[in-house]
């Protein structure tokens, strides 16, 4: 099918592909000043994960031994028979399920 004004279609071509020429041109204005405000963010953020922090050392023992403390209590009432435990106590549910009885459904378990 032939344009009947391909002169009007070109011009608003051109039109719409300067606006949008413009409209990107003017977004990358904004992208200098995002990207000074993340590296300074970035750099702020690692000067201070690098700063020397005074941390009295009954503190770190405090922590470590509480670490060490809930680690071996896990392991103390962790299963026997190496299972995983389900959140929410839903371990205890599967165990008392009748697995012998066929699914209301239907459906084979």
């Amino acid at each position: 099918m032939s344009d009947a004004h391909p002169v009007r279609t070109h011009i608003i071509g051109a039109t719409v592909a300067s606006l949008l020429v413009a409209l990107i041109l003017w977004a990358l204005g904004f992208v200098g000043t995002i990207a000074r405000g993340l590296w300074s963010a970035i750099s702020w953020l690692g000067h201070g994960l690098a700063t020397q922090v005074s941390l009295p050392t009954w503190l770190v023992l405090v922590a470590v031994g509480y670490a060490v403390a809930v680690t071996v209590l896990r392991r103390r009432r962790a299963p026997a028979s190496g299972a995983t435990q389900m959140v929410g106590g839903l371990d205890r549910a599967f165990r008392r399920a009748d697995l012998s009885k066929p699914h209301p459904t239907g459906r084979r378990v």
